[in-house]
């Protein structure tokens, strides 16, 4: 075990502690139980779909989690603790998955690194949401108005 694997369950039991309400909690735990589940599946099938890849096997698991992530959960702090115990789910998936294939290490920096690079792309995600939902609730609200005030 590496120390990244501290970082991570730190940030996502302190979030959900401070969570108020049990559905809440509960949702967070089953996005992550999705993405943890989507991490290891791309982690094992992305080299045979090689027309999946958009730059590279990392940048595109953290695109596709990260919009799992930003759709699904609102909150920035949610989000990120979901992402922590979707990594340690995932990671630990696969670490059970190759246990025959010699000594593995749970938690290595890489985890770490693409955390972050998974926490940028679902914040970014989430950012371009809300930006497209405020777009979208002004553009309705203008054309309200116009019909409004339209004389027939």
């Amino acid at each position: 075990m590496n120390g990244a694997i501290g970082v991570l369950i730190l940030t996502g039991v302190v979030t959900v502690l401070r969570t108020k309400g049990m559905m809440l909690k509960l949702h967070v735990f089953s996005v992550a139980l999705l993405m943890g589940s989507v991490y290891f599946f791309l982690r094992e099938t992305l080299h045979l779909m090689p027309s999946l890849i958009v730059w590279n096997v990392q940048a595109t698991m953290a695109l596709f989690i990260g919009i799992i992530d930003a759709v699904l959960l609102r909150s920035a702090a949610l989000q990120l603790a979901a992402l922590a115990a979707a990594l340690l789910i995932g990671e630990g998936m696969y670490l059970y998955a190759h246990r025959d294939q010699g000594e593995l290490v749970f938690g290595t920096p890489s985890l770490l690194d693409f955390w972050w690079l998974t926490a940028f792309a679902a914040r970014g995600y989430s950012l371009g949401l809300e930006s497209l939902l405020a777009a979208g609730k002004k553009t309705l609200r203008l054309v309200t108005d116009t019909l409004r005030t339209r004389k027939p």
